[in-house]
């Protein structure tokens, strides 16, 4: 029995630092004018580099830079029901606890340049693909915390009323991406891209559980107890884990200017094959190191990127304004994951997006969209540190037309995410996960041509 805990601790600890400030959504915030108008699909633009690079070769002969600082802050908590948790000490008879983390990239920076001839273009994009920042987990998870009381009442039964431990939880995952690329006008109205962009990931994920306190209750009332919990310390956990990879993501772009008040884009990216190298340091139980499974000292983990297919349009009824509407779908079912995780999609990521900008000033733009994005999740696939939910976004904000050759793009983005009810067993108990998230992103970029 004791065993079947301890293999169940090792599961929940490397499930809960998996992906930890991740998820399936691919970063496609890599620019402040992502964040002023989130649909851009077919926009012609400095930014096109990431998100139509076909359409870059439309924009005035010459250099372009674009860049861009973000801030972004996320919350992802977890209000778990599970009897066991009611033995805490700190919370004695409520068997429902609110674990709160906190996700934060204090400054995520993108570049864009491009030089752009009569009827080519060539340039690159620098941004994170994915991540970019560290979630959080002061107190750890319940899946954590949860084992560890299953396996403390199986180890003292009697000896133990209640108890104490300190555990905390943080994962940093960075997808580096470089892209390289370049697009040519096929007719004077239609234009093909295409490009290959380099996947450079360092993860890293740190964990422990020590100072585990037993208390019994006596006839004075609950009393620690010193010598039980001292044989608590041979389960004491302590978890550093790197992981380190490289893939290439090739992709294939289409812009059609239909006249001068449509235009129409396409995107297709491949599927990125990513094999993580692991380079762990492990303190615990002897037993324990035969389980770490895809965070061992040495393992190679499949991590693989889904490939993306994304549609855009944008229509000028007038000189001024700009309206745009787009579809993304991620093929995350065939995106290959360690243990198959894959098979809990049930169908890829779907995005929507709609948008609209306004030159109400010479000096001044005005932008606002939204977007809606839908997975389509098993239960399985959840795990505390882990979950990803459908969600509308919320962006808006302004580019000031400073000179000729500059402008400056100030911009907010906010996530209405939808919350989701899990429900497992663990060595028979039911656990209740409510899981809830927030975000909002902080955009300042500077945009150059000459």
């Amino acid at each position: 029995m004791k065993k079947k805990i301890l293999l169940a601790v090792l599961v929940t600890v490397c499930m809960s630092v998996d992906a930890v400030a991740g998820g399936l959504l691919t970063n496609s915030n890599q620019s402040a004018s992502f964040l002023r108008n989130p649909s851009r699909d077919a926009v012609i633009d400095i930014d096109g580099m990431y998100v139509n690079p076909a359409g870059v070769v439309f924009m005035q002969k010459g250099w372009h830079f674009g860049l861009t600082g973000m801030n972004a802050h996320q919350s992802r908590d977890i209000e778990t029901t599970f009897a066991p948790l009611a033995m805490n000490y700190e919370h004695l008879g409520n068997p429902t606890h609110l674990y709160k983390g906190n996700a934060l990239a204090p400054v995520a920076p993108c570049l864009q340049a491009a030089y752009v001839a009569d009827r080519w273009t060539a340039g690159l994009n620098f941004a994170f693909g994915s991540g970019g920042g560290n979630c959080e987990y002061p107190d750890a998870v319940a899946d954590l915390e949860g084992a560890y009381a299953l396996l403390m009442k199986s180890t003292l039964g009697a000896n133990m009323d209640a108890y104490s431990m300190d555990s905390y939880l943080k994962g940093g995952v960075y997808h580096y991406c470089i892209s390289l690329g370049g697009a040519y006008k096929v007719l004077d109205n239609l234009s093909v891209g295409g490009g290959l962009r380099g996947v450079i990931v360092r993860n890293n994920y740190e964990g422990y559980l020590r100072n585990i306190q037993i208390y019994n209750m006596t006839a004075t009332g609950m009393l620690y107890n010193p010598n039980i919990s001292g044989m608590m310390q041979p389960y004491y956990l302590n978890l550093d884990c790197t992981q380190k990879g490289f893939g290439l993501t090739p992709y294939l772009s289409i812009d059609w200017k239909l006249n001068d008040h449509w235009n129409f884009a396409a995107k297709y990216e491949f599927k990125t094959r990513l094999r993580l190298e692991n380079e762990t340091e492990f303190a615990g139980p002897a037993q324990a190191q035969a389980m770490l499974g895809q965070f061992a000292d040495g393992t190679s983990v499949a991590d693989d990127l889904p490939a993306i297919i994304t549609l855009g349009a944008q229509y000028t009824p007038i000189q001024t304004v700009r309206l745009s509407a787009g579809f993304h779908h991620y093929f995350d079912k065939q995106a290959t994951k360690y243990a198959d995780r894959q098979k809990y999609v049930n169908k890829g990521t779907s995005e929507c997006t709609l948008g609209a900008e306004w030159d109400c000033l010479k000096w001044l733009t005005v932008s606002g969209g939204w977007q809606f994005t839908h997975y389509d999740l098993a239960d399985e696939y959840f795990s505390d540190m882990n979950f990803t939910m459908s969600s509308h976004l919320i962006g808006g904000g302004f580019r000031f037309h400073v000179l000729p050759m500059l402008s400056i793009d100030l911009s907010a983005m906010k996530n209405f995410y939808q919350t989701r009810d899990v429900v497992t067993t663990l060595a028979g108990y039911e656990m209740k996960d409510h899981y809830i998230r927030d975000n909002y992103t902080f955009g300042l970029g500077v945009n150059l041509n000459f």
